[in-house]
């Protein structure tokens, strides 16, 4: 199985997801908290398959 394909798959959605993120820094103050909720549900989210990608690399660093 190649991981490195995930980790380039989770980078890429990890950094759309900052780069979404950033855009709505802005409104962020004028957010209400439902909406802050589902940003940051997206944001980790975004996280899992870089996370998930990085896993077996990780094993390999404390083996």
């Amino acid at each position: 199985m190649n991981h490195s394909i995930y980790v380039l798959e989770g980078f890429f959605v990890f950094f759309s997801a900052i780069l979404l993120t950033g855009s709505f820094i802005g409104h962020f103050k004028k957010m209400t908290k439902i909406q802050k909720f589902c940003l940051t549900l997206v944001f980790i989210c975004s996280l899992l398959p870089f996370v998930t990608g990085m896993l077996p690399y990780i094993k390999n660093l404390f083996k």
